[in-house]
């Protein structure tokens, strides 16, 4: 028996999933520091170098030991997205303080929970049934555990981005490759997390365009074929640029019509683009509303583009009370009344694609502040050198596939304007695509440097290996699988609860208090805790301080949610259930809400804007939790690990040294050419790391006294402007500045907060921007009067000019190690000029 079990292989891409999943579970157990996962979702070009800086090198090593590597750190970075959700209790438009769905979120969420009670898709899931079928399922699978799904979700989008990155470094290199992962989880960072149908249609767009590019970088029909049938299933999943399917069955039929028939190429390719398509129309039929209609709000985009571009919100404001029903009519009277609004809308939407905010790379640049135009032109001008690269090699590799995506995406926006894209999440499917065109920009850029400077270029590529492509294909066959049957078969085997009466309540309910009955998913709580149960936060067990602090910058534009919140406290939970017929309620309690079907008394929330949303109280004795999340429990276990992690980093980076460097191998002018373009770009990054403020330097920290005599009130509010006279450390920049306010010694309590915060609140909170402080004194008295002593503290200024030269002799040290063999042939030919001879290793 152990003969046998000696002799079992297991596949090697098996072994680096299998360890992969490892790291990512063993991270989100026991998370890094706070600081790490908070420092990856700030904002800053420097971030943006940093995630490339590290993979770039990585991803050049070869051998199934640096896959195996590869693997698990491309699964840590999509899991310190989730992480800092998890440690930060966080609030964006789909999350409520990291953990609990709002708005859309919530909506697919009760979709999923409709299916699992054996209840049909009500009209808002039948617009779009593949993800909250699909979410139903996962669900089903781990016994309703909220928490575990997330994670399932982020852990299918790493597989998906890790299965492209590794197509992407075979063909384009590994810069070309980091650069895709950047483009990736940057994306990515919004949506992890949280329940919304960009998760399938990232993944399924991602999975496609790494079966595209084995297509047509090996004249591989059915690869393609694979990947366009994915791309079909992923426009289904999160409906977007369309118009790039046909464009997509333009290229299979023209690459691939020498190798078989013409008519029976472009009939297959038809033939996987429109399966998807019905199999989401029979979705629908057998398990959603029989009156629901696929994509029916895009009647609001087509209205908002009919209105001159104005967006999906024009309808609401012009018929505020008309169903989604009749919109669809309503803009096509739109269009017949003045077809030249519907032009200039559509020219108005080619116009936006271009701009940063809400262009085609508004998720990378936008959060650059400052430098968002700059990227944005640079972003730009490599899809053009990849365009028309693209157009004149356009027989050769993928060049025709970058082609005739980016024709198709560009179509798609006289149906698709950006202005309703929100950050382009309506792209998701295709935002690989996007990434594609920088990379392969980038790559021709580099490759003209190299052809300038006479530097061979290595022609050689890796063949696809099998075993990846293997593991693809069962990848993709399981997400169709849990997409399309699977929920058919779990709606007909499910037992409608929707009227089935639960066991009464133990207790009968107060006049004031309606009788709640509903089931619970497991995990879908958040529990506060005293600020001193716990060194740091993590779900679902959040500190007072943390929550509120997360609270404080959110909800301006849903003050009841944040007045709701901030009035609780220590010791209460809020879970989310959801009633008979699958509409959430937001549930407030001393004790604990058990998971599955439950039964209590409510007490409705005073705020009317919060009843439309079911916010109920409950009341009961105060029982505190009994133990807290592993890493919580045991500090000193933590930090083992935690300490483990980082010697894990460092080893690897040694180890991509070691191996890149090979100085035993080398000349010494080699050895010497390596030690100063490492030091130059070394120097540069570190300059970077603390002008960005991710490392700090204790004895570096400057503390002055603010003239608060000088301060500008903006009057009638709270807000004070103070000139610091030097731009340094700004939000502008950073999005999260380190400056410290102290006022007579004590540390003002709002950090980083909003302009409009600042003046309608007020109560010590303050912010840096643009060379200036916004800030309020503690109590809202006029700081220029209230005879207090105002202190700033912040790592010391690093003067522009030098930053400028540090950066620029970073970017000269990169050049020197992408150009080192001709660089150092020079060298040695200047040598030899001089009578220098180059000392050899010996053999």
């Amino acid at each position: 028996m152990f003969e046998r079990l000696r002799t079992i292989r297991i596949p090697s891409e098996l072994l680096n999933l299998l360890g992969a999943s490892a790291v990512y579970a063993l991270l989100l157990i026991i998370p890094p520091p706070p600081y790490i996962s908070q420092a990856l979702n700030q904002s800053g070009w420097m971030i943006l170098l940093l995630v490339v800086g590290i993979f770039a090198p990585v991803l050049h090593q070869k051998g199934a030991a640096w896959e195996r590597i590869q693997s698990a750190l491309v699964f840590a970075l999509f899991a310190l997205l989730l992480i800092r959700h998890w440690q930060s209790a966080d609030n964006y438009g789909e999350i409520v303080s990291g953990l609990l769905p709002w708005s859309d979120a919530a909506g697919y969420l009760q979709e999923a929970q409709r299916l699992l009670n054996g209840s049909l898709l009500s009209a808002f899931g039948a617009r779009r049934p593949l993800f909250s079928a699909f979410l139903a399922v996962l669900l089903q699978l781990n016994s309703g555990n909220f928490m575990v799904t997330l994670a399932l979700l982020t852990w299918v989008n790493a597989l998906a981005v890790l299965l492209v990155v590794r197509e992407v470094n075979r063909i384009y290199g590994a810069l070309g490759a980091s650069v895709l992962l950047l483009f990736a989880y940057k994306f990515y960072l919004r949506f992890a997390g949280t329940t919304m149908t960009e998760q399938l249609g990232f993944a399924l767009g991602n999975i496609a365009l790494f079966f595209l590019l084995i297509g047509a970088q090996n004249k591989s029909l059915k690869h393609a074929l694979l990947g366009l049938g994915l791309l079909s299933l992923a426009l289904n999943a999160r409906a977007g640029a369309l118009i790039i399917l046909p464009m997509l069955i333009i290229w299979i039929v023209i690459t691939f019509w020498h190798k078989t028939v013409l008519w029976r190429a472009l009939g297959l390719a038809i033939a996987v683009t429109a399966l998807p398509f019905l199999f989401n129309y029979g979705l629908v039929r057998t398990i959603g509303d029989p009156h629901s209609t696929l994509f029916s709000n895009y009647s609001y985009t087509l209205y908002g583009l009919a209105s001159g571009n104005k967006g999906y919100g024009q309808a609401y404001s012009d018929h505020p009370n008309i169903p989604e029903s009749e919109m669809m009519t309503l803009a096509i009277q739109k269009i017949r009344s003045d077809p030249a609004l519907l032009l200039s809308g559509i020219l108005g939407s080619y116009r936006d694609y271009f701009v940063p905010v809400d262009g085609a790379f508004t998720f990378i640049v936008y959060s650059l502040y400052s430098f968002r135009t700059k990227a944005n032109i640079i972003l730009w001008l490599l899809t053009l050198i990849s365009l028309v690269h693209a157009a004149i090699n356009w027989r050769k590799g993928s060049h025709a596939l970058v082609l005739a995506s980016f024709i198709g995406v560009f179509a798609s926006l006289t149906l698709v304007p950006p202005t309703d894209s929100d950050g382009m999440r309506v792209h998701a499917a295709t935002i690989p695509f996007t990434a594609l065109w920088v990379v392969d920009g980038l790559f021709v850029l580099l490759s003209w440097g190299k052809k300038l400077l006479k530097q061979k270029e290595d022609s050689r590529m890796e063949a696809v290996d099998p075993s990846v492509q293997r593991s693809a294909i069962v990848f993709s066959a399981i997400l169709i699988v849990l997409a399309i049957p699977a929920p058919i078969l779990l709606h007909a085997l499910a037992r409608p609860s929707n009227g089935s009466a639960l066991p009464p309540a133990q207790t009968a309910c107060e006049p004031d208090q309606q009788s709640l009955q509903g089931s619970m998913l497991k995990n879908i709580r958040i529990v506060l805790v005293p600020n001193e149960a716990s060194n740091e936060s993590y779900m679902p067990f959040i500190r007072l301080g943390d929550f509120r602090s997360g609270l404080f910058n959110n909800f301006t534009d849903n003050p009841s949610l944040g007045q709701e919140l901030q009035s609780l406290q220590a010791g209460q939970q809020i879970s989310l259930g959801f009633d008979l017929n699958a509409q959430s309620e937001w549930l407030i309690s001393s004790f604990p809400v058990k998971a599955g079907r439950f039964s209590a008394c409510g007490t409705a929330s005073e705020n009317q804007d919060l009843r439309a949303f079911n916010f109920y109280s409950l009341k009961g004795p105060l029982i505190r939790p009994s133990s807290l999340t592993i890493s919580q429990q045991y500090p000193g276990v933590t930090l083992l690990f935690r300490l483990l992690y980082g010697l894990g980093v460092i080893l690897i980076m040694v180890l991509v040294a070691m191996n890149s460097y090979q100085f035993g191998l080398r000349t010494l002018p080699e050895n010497l050419y390596l030690i100063a373009a490492t030091i130059l770009i070394l120097q540069s990054v570190l300059v970077a790391l603390y002008a960005q403020a991710i490392i700090t330097i204790p004895f570096a920290e400057q503390r002055s006294t603010l003239q608060a005599k000088d301060a500008v009130p903006v009057k009638p509010t709270n807000l004070y402007i103070l000139p610091l006279g030097v731009n340094w450390m700004n939000q502008t920049d950073l999005g999260s500045s380190p400056a410290v306010v102290y006022e007579n010694g004590i540390p003002l309590e709002s950090p980083n907060s909003l302009r409009q915060v600042i003046k309608d609140k007020g109560n010590g909170s303050y912010s840096v921007w643009n060379g200036a402080l916004l800030f309020s004194p503690s109590d809202n008295t006029s700081p220029r009067t209230n005879g207090r002593k105002y202190e700033l503290a912040w790592p010391r200024p690093i003067r522009p000019e030098l930053q400028g030269i540090s950066y620029i002799l970073g970017l000269l040290g990169g050049v020197m190690l992408i150009f080192r063999e001709t660089l150092t042939r020079t060298a040695e030919s200047w040598l030899t000029k001089f009578k220098i001879r180059p000392v050899h290793p010996t053999a």
